[in-house]
């Protein structure tokens, strides 16, 4: 959990003037995250959970977007 908590902190940090992420919900191996914000409109929405998702691999977690 700490490993995911820098992670969600790093993301905010680099998006948080347009987006958002919290862990809204953590079950054995699934996590829900909970993203707000007015998301750049140039930038493919899809880019924000990819962020993420990069950032969590450098720390040897796997996420992968279930549900958008």
């Amino acid at each position: 959990m700490e490993k995911l908590n820098y992670v969600i902190k790093e993301f905010n940090r680099l998006h948080g003037s347009e987006a958002k992420a919290r862990v809204k919900k953590v079950e054995e191996d699934e996590v829900i995250l909970e993203f707000e914000g007015s998301f750049c409109a140039t930038c493919g929405l899809y880019d924000y959970f990819d962020d993420i998702k990069w950032g969590a691999m450098e720390f040897g977690l796997k996420i992968e977007p279930v549900e958008v």
